[in-house]
């Protein structure tokens, strides 16, 4: 399994709604599961639903908020970094579409749907 790490950049956006935006786009990919790990962690996995079981593998990340800089008082604004790491990706016969999906899930993050 390889590890691959995309970053998402958000600023002057409240952590409540960086959260629920991660929730919400989690929540609109069919045969995806996730669980919550802490405050900012969640983990994720995709299963796909097309093609011979015999080559799938579950595509496993895990996304990580950090608070990135603004003082203490501004820090529900302030900006934070989401981190998106690939933990595992389907067999080799996949093309690399498993990235393109978690690509997919970090672009409804950035347009809020």
């Amino acid at each position: 399994d390889k590890e691959e790490q995309i970053f998402v950049v958000i600023r002057d956006k409240p952590l409540s709604s960086i959260k629920a935006d991660i929730v919400h786009a989690f929540l609109s990919i069919p045969s995806l599961s996730h669980s919550v790990i802490s405050q900012t962690s969640f983990r994720a996995e995709y299963k796909s639903m097309a093609g011979p079981t015999v080559f799938q593998k579950a595509v496993k990340f895990q996304v990580d908020i950090t608070y990135a800089e603004g003082s203490e008082v501004s820090r529900e604004n302030g900006i934070y970094s989401v981190t998106f790491t690939l933990m595992s990706e389907k067999a080799r016969g996949d093309g690399g579409g498993s990235g393109r999906r978690e690509r997919k899930m970090v672009g409804k993050q950035e347009t809020g749907g």
